[in-house]
């Protein structure tokens, strides 16, 4: 066989690859990528000069809820941690995990809050603080 016989037979077989052949083995499956939604702001301070520190997030991994610690450190300064249910589109507040007298979870917005968080495998939400 020729050399532009063999080109064109590989071209032809690439063609029918990709044309039928890819095709076929990915009928029935459609992949989805990721949604873009619009931007929800987690908590409800309207401040513009607010300072929320950069959160720490964990994910459960038994449902997938969403939460996160932050600190606001011009007003309380206190960890607050915010859960979501529906992969970020709402949250609601969950609570302060701080306890008397040692509240304090963050000086200024850009340390962040000096909490973290991690679950277990059974979905345990632990926070270090």
């Amino acid at each position: 066989m020729s050399r532009s016989a063999t080109l064109v037979c590989t071209a032809l077989v690439a063609l029918a690859l990709g044309a039928g052949g890819v095709a076929a083995a990915g009928e029935g499956t459609q992949e989805r990528g990721p949604t873009v939604t619009a931007a929800v702001q987690v908590t409800t301070n309207p401040d513009p000069a607010r300072a929320h520190s950069s959160p720490q997030l964990a994910i459960n991994p038994t449902n997938g809820e969403l939460v996160i610690v932050e600190s606001e450190v011009r007003s309380d300064f206190g960890c607050v941690i915010h859960l979501s249910a529906d992969d970020g589109r709402s949250w609601f507040r969950g609570g302060d995990p701080a306890m008397q007298p040692w509240t304090e979870c963050s000086r200024k917005a850009i340390n962040g809050p000096y909490a973290t968080l991690a679950f277990d495998p059974g979905g345990v939400l632990y926070v270090a603080f």
